[in-house]
């Protein structure tokens, strides 16, 4: 267990201050959301630094109104990415803007209330034309994440970070 946590604490010390050392031998990955908000959604990067790194990338992957771009060069808005987003966005306090983006995205529903995996919004259609469980389960995540109704509620917004 020891060794565990030790090489957990070297994980958390390396995505926190070398992020160059996971994007060495091919393409960078900054233009994917996952790039920007995943180390705050995991835990690694907390408080006030969790807080400037999301707020740093917002203009780059949120568009009002309609949820976060998978990939920043690209005219499209996932669900998945978008709770993501929203429970990263609870992990650092900020459940207003969270619960926001949230409502956001009950527009890409279909007919019998199931999320649609994203919307490409140049073409106005839903892309790709899939319904996924994933999508879905990521949506209950992000809403149980803002109203706590699980005991599993915080299982990313109170990360054990040493």
């Amino acid at each position: 267990r020891d060794r565990w946590l030790e090489a957990r604490t070297h994980l958390g010390e390396a995505i926190r201050s070398r992020p160059d050392r996971f994007d060495r031998t091919w393409t960078s990955k900054s233009r994917y959301a996952m790039d920007w908000f995943y180390p705050v959604l995991c835990g690694v990067v907390t408080g006030d630094s969790a807080r400037d790194r999301l707020e740093a990338g917002m203009d780059r992957f949120l568009e009002a109104g309609l949820g976060c771009r998978c990939v920043s060069d690209e005219p499209w808005v996932t669900v998945a990415e978008s709770c993501e987003l929203v429970v990263s966005l609870a992990a650092v306090g900020r459940t207003e803007r969270a619960r926001e983006i949230l409502e956001w995205l009950f527009q890409w529903t279909d007919d019998e209330g199931i999320f649609w995996t994203g919307y490409q919004f140049e073409d106005e259609e839903f892309w790709p034309g899939e319904r996924p469980t994933w999508t879905c389960g990521a949506a209950v995540l992000a809403a149980d994440a803002l109203s706590g109704v699980s005991g599993a509620a915080d299982l990313f917004t109170d990360p054990l970070v040493e």
